[in-house]
């Protein structure tokens, strides 16, 4: 049931469609090996998507060094730790009013801002209109706002 879906977001990120056959593989086994904890899980959707994108990414880093992003001696982080502190609250308090959220809207919402999926790639993915992704898309905005200027 979730084997065209998770191979197709392979293949989409990896461009290679034996490496995405792979590694669809490895993500099903990790299902299989982990199967006790899954019992646990209420959310397949995201549980599945969520351990295919690390596994995904792991493979792609494992396969390809990413070149370093700053040059030598420049300033990496000049972030205060009071503002790393109040960076990481905020994500936790973001990541608690997504994990509130409708399935669906949860479920874009991750494929937009974690994976960095397009909209027109999210809707072909899901069989959603993109309209329909947008709208989740904005009023899980919305709703992020609202809870954090509380």
């Amino acid at each position: 049931m979730f084997y065209p879906k998770i191979y197709s977001f392979a293949k989409r990120l990896i461009q290679d469609q034996e490496e995405a056959k792979d590694v669809t593989q490895k993500i099903f086994i990790r299902i299989w090996v982990n199967r006790e904890k899954f019992l646990d899980v209420q959310d397949y959707d995201s549980y599945i998507f969520i351990l295919s994108k690390y596994t995904i990414l792991n493979h792609i880093k494992g396969k390809k060094k990413i070149p370093d992003r700053n040059p030598p001696g420049d300033i990496r982080d000049s972030r205060s730790p009071e503002d790393k502190v109040e960076m990481l609250d905020i994500r936790k308090k973001v990541d608690s009013i997504v994990g509130k959220m409708p399935k669906q809207r949860r479920l874009i919402f991750r494929m937009s801002r974690i994976l960095g999926l397009k909209n027109e790639e999210i809707a072909r993915e899901l069989g959603l209109s993109k309209k329909t992704v947008e709208n989740h898309i904005n009023l899980a905005l919305k709703e992020i706002r609202k809870e954090l200027s509380k």
